[in-house]
């Protein structure tokens, strides 16, 4: 080239290309990747662990509160079966399974009293038995004792009067009202038509004392729809009897039946002159009123039942119930 052009100065340039290879990550820093990686999986396997741990307990939890409602249903019908069993008998021997004879007699069964006073069955469970004689009537508001028992709570005459005829009316079959010369209204206040029919549950005092939700739910404590006409104020519940009579008189008449003595007599000379024995008794009824509460654990079962005992029936004490659980 430098005969073609004699007056350029050609220079040599040398041109070195060098590879620069980078050197690996220090071992420390992919330790410590790998280190945080290891506890995030672990920190994940961990919370997944303790949410399987928790639902076998809760699964465990339910079990065991299926288990304890079944327990204590089991137990209340037990309880209320050898309440009846007790009921209908007198005396109760041991007898040998291989000798139809009389061994020795068992222990006396649990005291049981028909005025609703908590009984102590077992571990755990608890009967009231409610005599329903015991009971203002329901289906019998012309009962003397419904005029006392609302006397008693302050309701003026009048108002007395108004119930207990207006309640009257909703059970007799005629149209004609309680009022001489009038005729029945198509409904009550509440808006409830008149059944002319017998109350067949205790939907009908509610009606009558719509205007008194209070004095409803005292009434409806101490009164039943199957109740007898004929009342014996021996086995009337407590609460009852405080709203009957002064405080003298009800301890009087408890007195007289914690002792066992059932004496018309005595429990007439208790009474104001004012009460017609002849619609009260001293005798137990065939009809009674049985709720049952067991606790097993933290489960709570209540059953309630309506039993009337007919011993000379085959089936010796049908029932109604219904139940309760928590």
């Amino acid at each position: 080239p430098t005969d073609f052009y004699p007056d350029i100065k050609w220079e040599m340039m040398t041109v070195i290309v060098r590879t620069v290879r980078r050197s690996p990550s220090h071992p420390s820093a992919q330790s410590g990747v790998a280190l945080l990686q290891v506890l995030l999986l672990g920190a994940i396997f961990s919370i997944m662990g303790i949410q399987f741990s928790q639902t076998a307990r809760d699964q465990i939890l339910i079990a065991e509160q299926y288990e304890n409602r079944v327990l204590g249903q089991l137990a209340a019908h037990s309880a209320i079966n050898e309440l009846i069993f007790f009921q209908l008998s007198g005396a109760f021997f041991r007898v040998s399974a291989d000798i139809d004879e009389r061994g020795e007699k068992w222990a006396s069964p649990p005291s049981v009293n028909l005025h609703g006073e908590p009984i102590t069955w077992g571990d755990g469970v608890t009967l009231i038995v409610q005599d329903l004689n015991g009971l203002l009537p329901l289906l019998f508001p012309e009962h003397f004792l419904w005029q006392r028992v609302l006397h008693r709570l302050n309701i003026p005459p009048q108002e007395v009067k108004r119930y207990l005829g207006t309640w009257q009316d909703l059970q007799d079959k005629d149209t004609k009202s309680w009022l001489a010369g009038d005729q029945e209204p198509a409904a009550l206040d509440s808006g409830q038509r008149y059944i002319n029919a017998y109350a067949q549950n205790n939907k009908v005092l509610e009606w009558v004392f719509n205007d008194r939700k209070e004095i409803f739910q005292r009434l409806n404590h101490f009164s039943h729809i199957h109740a007898d006409y004929s009342s014996n104020l021996l086995n009337a519940p407590d609460a009852l009897l405080e709203i009957l009579f002064e405080p003298e008189t009800g301890a009087a008449i408890r007195d007289l039946r914690k002792k066992g003595d059932n004496s018309r007599v005595l429990l007439r000379e208790l009474l104001p002159n004012s009460f017609d024995m002849e619609e009260l008794n001293v005798a137990n009824s065939s009809k009674m009123k049985v709720s049952a509460s067991v606790q097993v654990g933290s489960s709570i079962w209540q059953e309630h039942r309506i039993i009337h005992l007919t011993p000379v029936m085959k089936n010796p004490f049908p029932s109604s119930s219904t139940f309760l659980t928590s």
